[in-house]
Formats: C-alpha cells, structure tokens, sequence
C-alpha cells in the first residue's frame, strides 16, 4: 500500500491510483496485457510495416526539405 498512499498523497484521485495501481499489478505479474511477447519491434507493432532507417527515411523525405 505505500505505492499508493504516495500516489494518494500527491492528491491522484483514487480512481486514477486504483487503475495505476493494477496496471503495476499486470506489469509485475509478467501479463501478456502488458508484456507482450513478440519477436516485432514497437514500431511494427504499431504500424504494421518494419521501420524505415535514417537513411531509407531521408532519401523518401528529401524533397520536403528542399
């Protein structure tokens, strides 16, 4: 209960501290909610589609900077 009488104490509704709270609870349990186990990056994830490189990005966005 420290975690959220600090929460409460920072005046978070408790509402807010109740749902911070269980996110914790998910993250600490190792859930798949919120530890996804995936061999995909983020931005894959996402979006659907592999990330482009720095250097694939610019050559595709030269002509906006010009």
């Amino acid at each position: 209960m420290d975690a959220k009488d600090a929460f409460m104490g920072m005046s978070f509704p408790e509402w807010q501290v109740d749902g911070i709270m269980e996110l914790y609870h998910y993250i600490d349990n190792d859930s798949d909610l919120t530890n996804e186990k995936t061999h995909l990056g983020d931005i894959e994830v996402i979006a659907g589609e592999k990330p482009l490189s720095m250097e694939a990005w610019v050559q595709q966005n030269a002509a906006g900077f010009a």
